[in-house]
């Protein structure tokens, strides 16, 4: 009997253990993360990941870049071993080659598919070709109001009527009155000159018959753009990360491309372009996208064309004293009193001599006088009159342009009349009629559109200037990370510096907003503050979006900032849904814009609810204590498909812990059970 029970034991031992066969062992996602190109240039838009051919989960890729950060959301896909993995991918204002490029950042190679493996982890190179359709350039400026028509000229007389007898002859057609003048034009809304897409250059350069060593410069409309190093008459290259010749075009400009070349100290601008099947001769269309362009420069030819060509730039590095002390905070450079650059100063030193260490950087132009001249901008004052020791000589308030980089100890006076206007011929005393830049203004935060999230783009200027634009993703800019995106605007000293917003959404642009900013409200301007700052703008559908066409209110509306005041209380929010999947636990976003609430769980629904505070508490100073806006609402639900598969695991183990209680239990009877008692034959 006890060879039975064991018998049983173990066949039911091998018969629960059969349960967990390798069959049924779960499956665990495969993760990826990395960059995406298009022409080589880092994307923006959607990625979708196909298992076997059929669409799975998809991620947004933004500025080249997804899942590369901690708290990124990632590409993650469930499959099983065997499954092929391929990628498609979504951009506005591109229209994309089916053939694409999938390359392994770890095993360094190309490949045409990936194979799924449970658990992996793969970082990605994903490399896209396409046309671009153009793209939304922005709306227009709105245009003037149309000026008054002329009045009307004033009616001839009447002929006189002839004697009553004889039918008089019709008295002469009075002459037609002077057509009134014609009305001014209105301003043409705010004039902004709309960029385009870049022109992106590599390739080879030839001085005449020889490949050509040196410098290569870039110029839009005759507006140097970009200089390029060449070395053995290569200069950039095809892959995503080597460097390239960049120009930026504007809109309604003629754009004209052109190129020169710095050799042996001559400068040449006469060149032959061999771009795709066509030849240029000393200038090229403006071309959106990245091309291959073989430059024949002649070397007989006149370089004396008129134009101001640039020298090779001056460069430096060094320390900054002011009196006898190390000098903090931000250094200017001029040339001929013009402001070229300016870099921080930290405990005395700026910049440094590594080859990727900032350095502050001059240009000047062939045949003008390139006086260099520093400014130091410390504790609120700005000082101009200087010493500087450079190589073994010593100079005051002025330097002469020496091409090359350069280690120079400045000595600032802080004694010095920093509001001099000083002698003509004194160029170390700032004229007062030059600008000094200010400290950046930097905007983050959240737009509304009257009571509902805004999309699409916002846009930055002072004093009417347009001075940077940021794409808006379910009503939040930037972030305040400090890899964030934010909006940057510089003003310049005595100037009025009245920073204003517009919001282009759906074909329309809005002017007329409220801010709110730390504990003020403002209505269609702000004022100039140095720092960064969380900012909530509302803009109102229902103002008057055709602007008056002044340029310099292009922030202004008569239709006023109302809407703004009316969402300030905790009650207003929006909701963002995301789900990577419908078999998912749904996660709801509230997003409110000044409240914060913690987090509930509805076990009766199996849906998680958080509300977060996605600005900072409007009773701070400061946005310090603000929640990282840098991860969209995809995120939660990519967390949630990582972790389903534990739940599998847990299953499994709880069922081997059961089998193995009864296991216990099994035996514990039995070796409890009494054994018969013996009863001795008589």
């Amino acid at each position: 009997m006890k060879k039975i029970y064991t018998v049983l034991l173990v066949f039911a031992l091998v018969s629960c253990l059969s349960i967990v066969s390798a069959d049924s062992i779960p499956q665990f996602p495969h993760t990826f993360y990395g960059d995406v190109t298009i022409n080589e240039l880092p994307a923006t838009g959607t990625l979708k990941v196909l298992v076997n051919g059929v669409e799975s989960e998809q991620v947004q890729v933004t500025d080249g870049e997804f899942g590369k950060g901690l708290f990124d959301a990632k590409l993650v896909v469930n499959g099983a071993s065997g499954d092929q993995i391929t990628f498609s991918f979504e951009s506005e204002g591109y229209t994309l080659d089916s053939d694409y490029k999938i390359y392994l950042i770890d095993s360094e190679q190309y490949v045409s598919e990936i194979d799924f493996v449970s658990g992996g982890y793969t970082e990605i190179l994903l490399e896209f070709t396409g046309t671009g359709d153009g793209g939304d350039t922005g709306d227009t400026g709105d245009t003037g109001d149309t000026g008054d028509t002329g009045d009307t000229g004033d009616t001839g007389d009447t002929g006189d009527t002839g004697d009553t007898g004889d039918t008089g002859d019709t008295g002469d057609t009075g002459d037609t009155g002077d057509t009134g003048d014609t009305g001014d034009t209105g301003d043409t809304g705010n004039g902004e000159e709309l960029p385009l897409n870049p022109g992106v250059f590599y390739g080879l350069v030839y001085l005449d018959e020889s490949l050509a060593s040196s410098t290569l410069n870039l110029y839009v409309d005759g507006v140097l753009q970009d200089s390029i190093g060449i070395e053995n008459g290569v200069f950039g290259g095809e892959g995503a990360l080597d460097d390239k010749l960049i120009a930026t075009g504007y809109d309604g400009n003629s754009n004209v491309v052109t190129f020169s070349l710095v050799s042996g100290g001559e400068t040449y601008s006469s060149f032959t372009a061999e771009l795709s099947d066509a030849t240029y001769e000393d200038e090229l269309p403006y071309i959106e996208g990245v091309h291959y362009v073989v430059l024949t420069f002649s070397e007989t030819a006149d370089t004396g064309n008129g134009e101001e060509l640039p020298l090779n730039p001056d460069v430096f590095y060094g320390l900054v004293y002011l009196d006898e002390s190390l000098a903090s905070s931000t250094l200017n450079l001029y040339v001929d009193g013009v402001l070229q650059d300016s870099i921080g100063i930290e405990n005395g030193v700026f910049g440094g001599e590594g080859a990727l260490d900032d350095k502050l950087i001059a240009t000047g132009y062939d045949g003008n006088s390139n006086v260099v001249t520093f400014s130091l901008v410390s504790g609120g004052e700005t000082y101009s009159s200087f010493t500087a020791e450079l190589s073994d000589a010593t100079y005051e308030d002025e330097l002469p342009y020496i091409e090359g980089v350069h280690y120079v100890v400045l000595t600032f006076s802080e004694i010095a009349d920093t509001g001099d206007t000083g002698d003509s011929g004194d160029t170390g005393n700032i004229n007062s009629s030059e600008q000094l830049p200010l400290n950046p203004d930097i905007f983050y935060g959240m737009v509304y559109l009257d009571e509902a999230l805004a999309s699409s783009t916002l846009n930055l200027y002072v004093d009417g200037a347009l001075q940077n634009s940021i794409g808006i993703e379910n009503g939040v800019f930037g972030g305040e990370g400090p890899l964030d995106n934010k909006l940057i605007a510089t003003g310049y000293d005595g100037n009025s510096n009245v920073v204003t917003f517009s919001l282009v959404s759906g074909g329309e642009t809005y002017s007329s907003f409220t801010a709110e900013l730390s504990d003020a409200t403002y209505e269609d301007e702000l004022p100039y503050i140095e720092g960064v700052h969380y900012v909530v703008l509302t803009f109102s559908e229902t103002a008057d979006t055709g602007d008056t066409g002044d340029t310099s209110d292009s922030g202004s509306s008569s239709g006023g900032g109302g809407g703004g005041s009316s969402r300030s209380s905790s009650s207003s929010s929006s909701s963002i849904i995301s789900s990577s999947d419908s078999s998912e636990t749904p996660v709801t976003t509230s997003v409110p814009k000044t409240s914060s609430s913690g987090t509930s769980t509805d076990s009766s629904s199996n849906t998680v609810e958080s509300s977060e505070n996605v600005g900072p508490d409007t009773t701070q100073d400061s946005p310090d204590d603000t929640l990282d806006y840098g991860s969209d609402s995809n995120e939660t639900g990519v967390v949630l498909q990582q972790e389903s598969p534990l739940g599998g695991i847990n299953m499994y183990l709880a069922l081997a812990a059961i089998l193995l209680i009864l296991i216990a239990l099994a035996a514990a009877w039995y070796q409890s059970k009494e054994k018969p008692e013996v009863v001795p034959q008589q």
